[in-house]
């Protein structure tokens, strides 16, 4: 698939913020796939803190979505549009550190082929202790 996204699927009481995403093609791969700020969407993005300063590589921004308040499950999306379909079974995620309740403890992947959907949840990610810095990988392959 082209759009790939992780959805944010719990409570949160202030926000999601998010420093980095990175996919890989499966959970041996070493090199995560590039990526370039401008093909990155979201839900929503609160002003100075797009969906691109998630794929920049870079440690001092973050993109967080619109609203530094109460986030209900299934709320808040990031994404990236890559130029051919690929196909993602792990994904690192970095949320802001020392910021507990800005990093979600249950996530969906989903994938589509064209921008607006439909999207596939096509694996959950469970993270019940808040790691703020950790890659995922598709169980199931």
């Amino acid at each position: 698939h082209k759009f790939w996204r992780v959805v944010n699927e719990a409570h949160l009481p202030r926000s999601w913020v998010i420093e980095n995403i990175k996919f890989y093609s499966d959970k041996h791969a070493k090199v995560p796939l590039e990526t370039k700020p401008a093909k990155a969407f979201a839900s929503s993005s609160y002003l100075g803190y797009e969906p691109g300063s998630a794929f920049d590589n870079k440690s001092s921004t973050y993109w967080l979505p619109n609203g530094w308040y109460d986030r209900g499950a299934g709320e808040d999306f990031i994404g990236y549009e890559f130029d051919q379909p690929v196909a993602i079974n792990s994904v690192r995620i970095i949320h802001q550190k020392g910021q507990g309740n800005v990093v979600s403890t249950k996530m969906y992947v989903e994938a589509s082929d064209a921008y607006g959907g439909p999207y596939a949840t096509k694996w959950i990610i469970e993270n019940p202790k808040g790691i703020s810095n950790k890659r995922f990988n598709n169980k199931s392959k």
